[in-house]
């Protein structure tokens, strides 16, 4: 839930209306009638017909409204097309009473068309609710507020617009989809979810497994071994817990059509299925891009709320912000760890280093999004992709190439799943 609060004190501006237009032009045309005719009574007129009008524009824009915008928004954190209750409350800090008027709050594109309402004469020092929805249609950070209210003239001759900088954000989530739970390879070298791979922080953990001739007897587990009826010995040199880093490809450059259904917000959607499914494998999940680089983020292990607002935030970047990523995604995954990779198949500085670095334990799975498809809306894989796909295949890594009209399950399915390495599922 948000609150914001703001106070509008004058009149931004006052303005003609069509009928005040009306009036100034047969204010002239009567002035310059009586002049050339020599009535003086119709130059009264004619410049009584002027005045009045430019009179009432300069009046409206010295008066001052004094109303106190509070608007109650809940959630503010929304996923993908989900409706969002904006409420607003209205105080008059005046001591007389407001003036009728029309308000329309400015709110970015993607939650909705402009709400219009209109605003009722509010008493001294009481208040007026007004309640409306907005929709979450595309992922980022958006903005509702400020406010314009509109109080047209009693005569009709002018219109004066006040402004109650009241501004609140939501945030839209990315899009995700349920992956199917296939047991993923790591750092090890083992299958399933019962081993321990690599850390990035070397954190260590004690675990119990059946002994092996040359095993220390003191690392003898005996209530294990009594439990079990054979000898068990703990186990010390590898950490708790399943580490996998999780990348994206932000370029600018690299991507195809604009818009929700463009290849960069097919990336993104991606990357955050799978930070979901990693999370909900128990894996701890270090988010690599452009955002997290700069801040260093990437080397805390990100939650899955946290996976989900980073990528809604997510925005592109030029190719040497993305050589950066690659270069320590290289440094990374050589440690030794279960890497995932949504790439597009432009060529980029330091991806080959980033394809050669998976071995001595580390794995890797890289989802190749065919981005040259978009444009020419096709189902054929292109050079490029099949390029960059083999490159990864030939260091071991499992490797897919998807286009436009690719689902994230089944390109998901195809690299952890039963699928042969390598085969794209279209």
């Amino acid at each position: 839930m948000a609150r914001a609060s703001a106070t509008g004190r004058r009149y931004a501006r006052a303005r003609l209306t069509a009928r005040g237009h009306a009036l100034v032009a047969a204010g002239v045309a009567l002035t310059v009638a009586g002049v050339a005719l020599g009535y003086g009574d119709i130059i009264r007129v004619g410049l009584f017909l002027l005045l009045l009008p430019l009179l009432s524009v300069l009046l409206a824009s010295r008066r001052e409204v004094q109303l106190q915008l509070t608007r109650t928004i809940a959630p503010v954190v929304l996923r993908p097309d989900e409706p969002a209750p904006v409420r607003a409350v209205f105080t008059n800090r005046s001591g007389r009473a407001s003036r009728f008027g029309a308000a329309q709050d400015r709110i970015d594109p993607s939650l909705g068309d402009r709400p219009r309402y209109t605003l009722p004469s509010i008493p001294a020092r009481g208040t007026a609710v007004v309640e409306y929805t907005v929709r979450g249609r595309a992922r980022g950070m958006h903005t509702l507020g400020p406010t314009t209210i509109e109080h047209p003239d009693p005569f009709g001759m002018c219109s004066a617009d006040a402004v109650i900088p009241a501004d609140d954000k939501v945030l839209v989530l990315p899009q995700t989809f349920p992956l199917v739970r296939h047991r993923l390879p790591y750092a090890s070298g083992g299958e399933g979810d019962s081993g321990h791979s690599i850390a990035l922080h070397g954190e260590q953990d004690v675990s119990i497994r059946a002994y092996v001739e040359g095993d220390e007897l003191r690392r003898i587990h005996w209530a294990a071994t009594a439990h079990r009826g054979e000898l068990m010995v703990r186990h010390e040199d590898r950490p708790a817990y399943k580490h996998a880093l999780l990348m994206y490809d932000a370029r600018a450059s690299a991507h195809r059509i604009d818009g929700a259904y463009s290849s960069f917000e097919w990336t993104i959607s991606a990357t955050a299925s799978i930070g979901l499914l990693l999370h909900d494998l128990n894996y701890q999940t270090h988010l690599l891009g452009p955002e997290m680089l700069d801040q260093e983020r990437y080397e805390t292990a990100s939650s899955s709320a946290e996976i989900l607002r980073d990528l809604a935030e997510a925005d592109e970047c030029d190719d040497g912000m993305h050589a950066q990523v690659l270069a320590q995604a290289a440094r990374t995954v050589a440690g030794g760890t279960t890497m995932v990779a949504v790439l597009t198949d432009r060529p980029a500085a330091g991806l080959r280093q980033v394809a050669a670095s998976c071995g001595r334990g580390a794995v890797g799975i890289a989802i190749i999004v065919d981005t040259d498809a978009y444009q020419r809306d096709s189902d054929s894989e292109g050079a490029d992709a099949v390029a960059v796909a083999r490159e990864f295949q030939g260091s071991g890594w499992r490797t897919v190439v998807v286009g436009p009209r690719t689902t994230i399950p089944t390109a998901w399915r195809s690299v952890a799943g039963t699928a042969p390495v390598g085969e794209g599922m279209r």
